[in-house]
């Protein structure tokens, strides 16, 4: 039994150790990026809403269903979708979600962050719906609107302006169900991602009523993303490495140069242990005091 805890049991768990990195490195590559804000862009943002265009309906039903590759092609484009796009940032402070909006519609934005599904409706007036593509397994995104509760405060703003809301409604339709899409006589905001596996006919919709508008403040700036401050460094930590290897991996179709070395250290790693076993278990054993 030592023998076999010696050569297995303890190398077993190295490796599932490396397993466990992996996929923390997988669900790492899952969350969304930092879209963090300088509020002295609030300019610009603005310039960006008063330019956005309406979009046709066809337009809109050429959005493709997202997958790794996806992300993985949006998120080099974060900077600078923000700057020429960005026209805010929504908050749900009590399931932390905080996002840039854009008033481009393609797959890139619905990967970064929330965009305006009828970018001629302005801010604060009508029916703001704001779209997001979905990531199973991920914390990104507005993944987390299944845990919104009615009462909850979503905060939309310019970067100057706050519009406060107050969750009426979550509930899940189906696709066809586009009356939620509609513009109303009253300020309201509605939330939509898909709800279930890619190719899903169903959608999460949250819906919050305007109950106040006010100026930008320490506590609403930090809760939207919005800064004063220098922006945080990349996160270069272990995770961040494996998941930079994985995101190479899915963008090239090909095992990152890292994971190799990983897969082999393993392989050598359990190669030895079962050559040790065997070796050790040849080797004469010493005679007991009472054989001597």
């Amino acid at each position: 039994m030592r023998r076999l805890v010696k050569w297995f049991i303890w190398p077993a768990l190295v490796m599932l150790a490396s397993i466990a990195l992996v996929a923390a490195g997988y669900h790492h590559l899952l969350q969304a990026p930092t879209t963090l804000i300088p509020a002295n862009k609030a300019a610009s943002q603005q310039a960006n809403l008063a330019d956005s265009q309406a979009v046709s309906a066809h337009h809109r039903s050429q959005i493709a269903e997202a997958d790794l590759t996806t992300l993985l092609t949006a998120r080099p484009q974060t900077e600078r979708l923000v700057a020429s796009a960005g026209v805010g940032r929504v908050a749900i402070p009590t399931v932390d979600i905080s996002l840039p909006i854009f008033n481009q519609i393609n797959d890139s934005t619905l990967s970064l962050g929330t965009v305006l599904y009828f970018p001629e409706r302005r801010l604060g007036q009508g029916n703001t719906v704001l779209a997001s593509h979905h990531y199973l397994g991920g914390e990104g995104l507005l993944n987390a609107l299944n845990r919104v509760k009615k009462g909850d405060e979503i905060l939309v703003s310019d970067l100057t302006t706050v519009w406060v809301y107050r969750v009426a409604a979550n509930q899940v339709v189906n696709q066809d169900q586009v009356s939620v899409l509609a513009n109303t006589g009253d300020a309201r905001v509605t939330l939509i991602r898909c709800e279930g596996p890619r190719g899903t006919d169903y959608r999460r919709v949250v819906t919050g009523l305007l109950t106040r508008r006010t100026s930008l403040t320490t506590n609403s700036a930090k809760s939207l993303g919005i800064t004063a401050s220098k922006l945080p460094a990349k996160d270069d930590g272990p995770l961040a490495f494996v998941a930079a290897a994985l995101a190479r991996t899915i963008s090239h179709h090909q095992l990152d140069g890292w994971l190799w070395l990983l897969l082999a250290i393993n392989l050598a790693v359990l190669i030895g242990c079962g050559a040790g076993y065997v070796l050790a278990g040849d080797r004469p054993k010493k005679p007991s005091r009472a054989e001597r």
